[in-house]
């Protein structure tokens, strides 16, 4: 089984996955504009999505490369209001994914494809429909993707929830990907260099992590003081970061969620 769990060895200390004979490697944050466009070829729920016997009887291999086909065929469900839920560029999606392992297979010497099939090689090594979800999924884990490729979401609940999401967020500053590195090379005093060699996955735990210091410290600093009291326990910025449901905080009763997607 690929999980955290088994590949916490080498996430530890963005070590390189060895998969068959591919070696793996992290994305480093050289490369976060292009993986952030990437990345759209492996969060598609394609079984809820896209509710067609067609498309769920397909491997999600064969599925890109579908979609590279037929690139009107998903617009029936297009929702350009939800960029999630915006497929037009879908025609892309499995270029998207040759290019991915153009950055993540650095050790190999050739990435080719057949046109006509849409089988994958990695130089000698013929990449089967489950090879491929493997990789994907080693993919999504090494960089910290907040995606699971097992779970299984009604396409109109999680549509709900990110309205209700961006709901909520439609107050806070549009901080730009330069305004996070920033943030994190001012906390850390490390050079701009250092952060471009940085793991993208570990750049996002360490900003959560500056977050979570930042918070504790001054909410513990009001508590100490006498003057402020709180109802539950300050926690501890050293606690796991880890997101079991990053829907948790929206999932409340039904009334509450729909005034949060009206309001």
């Amino acid at each position: 089984m690929i999980n955290e769990t088994s590949m916490m060895p080498f996430l530890l200390y963005d070590k390189p996955y060895p998969y068959n004979d591919i070696m793996i490697y992290p994305v480093k944050m050289g490369d976060i504009l292009e993986f952030q466009i990437y990345q759209r070829c492996l969060v598609l729920r394609k079984n809820s999505w896209f509710p067609d016997k067609q498309i769920i009887k397909m491997t999600y291999m064969d599925f890109l490369f579908f979609c590279s086909n037929n690139p009107e065929y998903l617009n029936k469900f297009n929702d350009k209001n939800d960029e999630m839920f915006d497929f037009s560029d879908s025609g892309l999606y499995y270029f998207y994914f040759l290019q991915l392992l153009t950055i993540v297979c650095k050790e190999s010497k050739e990435i080719k494809y057949n046109q006509v099939t849409g089988q994958i090689y990695i130089d000698e090594t013929e990449i089967t429909p489950q090879m491929f979800d493997d990789i994907r999924r080693i993919i999504i884990l090494q960089n910290g993707i907040d995606f699971d490729p097992d779970e299984f979401m009604n396409v109109s609940t999680e549509k709900a929830l990110n309205r209700a999401s961006r709901h909520n967020n439609k107050n806070n500053n549009n901080a730009t990907i330069e305004d996070y590195i920033d943030s994190v090379v001012v906390s850390l005093g490390m050079p701009v260099s250092a952060i471009e060699e940085m793991s993208i996955r570990k750049f996002w735990r360490y900003l959560d992590r500056i977050n979570m210091h930042e918070s504790y410290t001054i909410m513990k600093t009001g508590e100490c003081s006498g003057f402020v009291q709180y109802k539950e326990e300050i926690k501890h910025w050293m606690i796991s970061l880890n997101k079991k449901d990053k829907y948790s905080s929206l999932k409340t009763d039904e009334k509450d969620l729909r005034d949060k997607i009206s309001s």
